[in-house]
């Protein structure tokens, strides 16, 4: 937030996600709170389904209140892993670029872990890409689903199930 002579002058949304796991790891973290000698295992896996049904939809909520607000004029800014952007532009598919921030533009900024340390030390996170659109251009690329599985599959996958009965 910049504030002028008093008045809010600039803000910047911004929207930071880590990794999205599923699975249950209550028991781990458990121990690990009350300092236990053995911690349990736990086994989870990337929650991809999360990209297209929550993630997606939310910048676009977002995106809409910050392309009209008069304070947003740098746009919504995404930080996020770049595995799990990955997946977006599976979803999304080639969307047009713009080269600097601005009203109705979304700035996505991917990391990824740095080197491994010892035990006890904190990894840095690096900064692997700076990708910006418009958000109307990413609505749009949602929307037209072009990216995602045909009806036609979806037919024939329900064939192949009735044929198995």
């Amino acid at each position: 937030m910049q504030v002028v002579r008093g008045q809010p002058a600039l803000a910047v949304p911004c929207e930071v996600q880590s990794a999205d796991i599923t699975g249950n790891y209550q028991d781990t973290w458990e121990a690990y709170a009350r300092e236990l000698d053995t911690i349990p295992d736990w086994h989870h896996g990337m929650n991809w389904a999360n990209v297209w049904k929550r993630l997606i939809p939310q910048l676009m909520l977002k995106g809409a209140v910050a392309s009209t607000s008069k304070l947003c004029t740098k746009g919504l800014y995404f930080v996020v892993p770049k595995r799990v952007f990955i997946q977006f532009e599976k979803i999304l598919g080639k969307v047009p670029e713009v080269h600097r921030p601005g009203q109705g533009v979304l700035t996505v900024m991917t990391y990824e872990l740095g080197p491994e340390l010892t035990d006890g030390s904190i990894r840095e996170l690096k900064l692997c890409r700076v990708k910006r659109m418009k958000l109307e251009d990413f609505v749009q690329s949602f929307a037209s689903g072009k990216q995602l599985p045909l009806g036609a599959q979806l037919d024939e996958k329900v064939l192949r199930m009735l044929e198995m009965l």
